[in-house]
């Protein structure tokens, strides 16, 4: 998809502005595209995407990353994974879900009530 400046929609959409940076939450399919024989100057995976434009991916698959609270700021940020904190990586990926359950159920919603407009 390209919009009329020939920039990629889906990287205008993900770099956010000024005013706002993305969060992006996706199951673990979303992480990896599994194996391509296209060039990356061609595809890239949304993983690949969402760390060149500087936006926050949120995923489900274990122990790949923690979420941790700063207590000076009281903000939340995105840390490598460390195996001694095995409940914490549980709770992030709990988090992850929970957050993106509301999405697929107004998803869901809205899929039921335009069905016909989606099988034509």
């Amino acid at each position: 998809m390209q919009e009329i400046n020939k920039d990629p929609a889906l990287k205008k959409l993900l770099t956010g502005s000024s005013k706002h940076f993305v969060i992006l939450v996706a199951d673990a399919g979303f992480q990896y595209v599994g194996k391509l024989k296209l060039p990356p100057e061609i595809f890239k995976d949304l993983k690949t995407l969402i760390d060149e434009v500087g936006a926050v991916f949120l995923g489900t698959k274990p122990e790949e990353y923690l979420l941790e609270v700063d207590q000076t700021t009281k903000t939340m940020r995105k840390v490598e994974f460390d195996p001694k904190k095995i409940t914490v990586s549980q709770n992030t990926i709990k988090f992850a879900r929970i957050f993106r359950a509301k999405n697929e159920n107004l998803h869901s919603a809205v899929q039921q009530k335009y069905q016909e407009f989606i099988s034509i």
